[in-house]
């Protein structure tokens, strides 16, 4: 079951990783940043 947790929270920060990089934004970096 924690495997399971694992994967849906490395898919969820791919995810934001991949919205984020798409439109270049300092301030979409500040928040991973922050959330990190």
């Amino acid at each position: 079951r924690t495997d399971e947790l694992i994967i849906m929270l490395t898919q969820a920060v791919e995810r934001l990783a991949g919205e984020k990089i798409e439109p270049p934004s300092p301030l979409g970096l500040g928040d991973t940043e922050a959330l990190i």
